[in-house]
């Protein structure tokens, strides 16, 4: 595995002789002050450019980055991603480093230092970008939910449960652990919100939801886990009472704090039926 200052070299080297290339940057976790640095970080890199098309459509030149293991090209994946301004090649090389390399118009230069405040200039040949201040976390940091974001993320939750629940009842292992992933996305998200609002919302929760461990207390966190069943039904079951007991409780607090009203008669309906279900069940042991 190369090291990070030849990597950054490298890629410096061949923005400068590429006439084409007006401007490189380094992003995420590489210039993220409270990241812990590890040999699994990816080199996230921004080529500034006049046009995307010859970078595209000839890609011989990203063979001087090294031997390819494997690339991904998500705007042009599943019909493509939209975007008219950005493409991005995702590279991981034999030797192990990953470079996630960013064409970028110039005119989109603007957009790019409001959106994201984690970004370190390499190469600036027409001086388009000012001084940037110190590279921070904080275009990162989770927003608080409105009324509307809050009670659609509730009600998608109680929605799921009962597919979960349909699933366990019937002993469709694939159908009700499906589910229970998309039930676990609406927790991690009222989890993150609970756990954001002491902190005025100022902290970086991380792709993922991966920081957010490091955020909770101990029981938030031993009960959060149990979102992660064992395929079988019996856990589904647990997983799915436990799911529900954790979100009603953080739900009513993080409702209290930010200031939503919340009316918990939905959800306690819905959990009822899901006890009706259970007691009309193999009843596998809770």
């Amino acid at each position: 595995m190369r090291d990070e200052e030849e990597i950054l070299a490298m890629l410096a080297k061949k923005a400068q002789a590429e006439p084409a290339v007006r401007a490189v940057c380094l992003n995420g976790s590489r210039v993220n002050p409270n990241s812990s640095p590890d040999v699994m970080q990816d080199f996230d890199v921004v080529y500034v450019v006049d046009d995307l098309k010859p970078f595209i459509q000839q890609r011989e030149w990203l063979k001087e980055f090294g031997d390819m293991l494997i690339m991904q090209t998500p705007d042009e994946m599943n019909g493509g991603s939209g975007r008219k301004h950005r493409f991005a090649f995702l590279m991981l090389f034999t030797g192990g480093n990953r470079i996630d390399l960013t064409l970028l118009l110039r005119s989109e230069v603007p957009l790019y230092m409001e959106e994201d405040s984690l970004i370190v200039v390499l190469l600036d040949k027409d001086a388009l970008f000012p001084a940037l201040e110190l590279p921070s976390e904080r275009s990162h940091y989770l927003q608080p939910p409105d009324f509307a974001a809050f009670h659609d993320c509730c009600n998608e939750f109680w929605w799921l449960s009962t597919y979960v629940a349909k699933g366990a009842w019937r002993s469709e292992i694939l159908y009700a652990m499906d589910h229970v992933g998309l039930m676990r996305e609406m927790l991690l998200k009222m989890t993150a919100w609970h756990t954001a609002a002491p902190h005025h919302f100022m902290i970086n929760m991380g792709k993922s939801y991966k920081y957010l461990p490091f955020y909770l207390d101990h029981d938030i966190w031993q009960h959060l886990q149990s979102a992660f069943p064992k395929p079988d039904v019996a856990s589904i079951w647990r997983a799915l009472f436990r799911m529900g007991d954790l979100f009603l409780e953080l739900t009513v607090k993080t409702a209290e704090t930010l200031g939503i009203a919340y009316e918990v008669e939905e959800p306690k309906n819905v959990y009822r039926y899901l006890e009706d279900l259970y007691a009309n069940s193999q009843k596998p042991d809770r």
